[in-house]
């Protein structure tokens, strides 16, 4: 891994459940998965639908990503943009 130079950003995308999951009785709020960066990878992004939610994780090497944060404020402008622009999609 430490010789690879043809990826540096891991990327997935998980269909999770759409119905809200219980362990020991109790309701789980939020379901994130959590990717591992190694050797060149210094970012992963994970994202996973859940119970009519879209969650976003990212993780990173501090030292190849030191500005995290605004990595982190980018995906939340973007997806402030999507939620705000009018859906392609038509109801009968």
């Amino acid at each position: 891994m430490r010789r690879q130079r043809l990826v540096n950003l891991f990327v997935s995308n998980l269909v999770g459940p759409s119905v809200p999951l219980y362990f020991a009785g109790a309701r789980i709020l939020e379901l994130f998965q959590v990717g591992v960066v190694q050797g060149n990878v210094g970012l992963s992004v994970g994202v996973l639908s859940y119970a009519g939610q879209l969650n976003i994780d990212l993780v990173a090497d501090a030292v190849l990503v030191p500005d995290l944060e605004i990595v982190a404020e980018g995906f939340a402008a973007a997806v402030d943009e999507l939620r705000a622009a009018p859906s392609a999609r038509t109801d009968p």
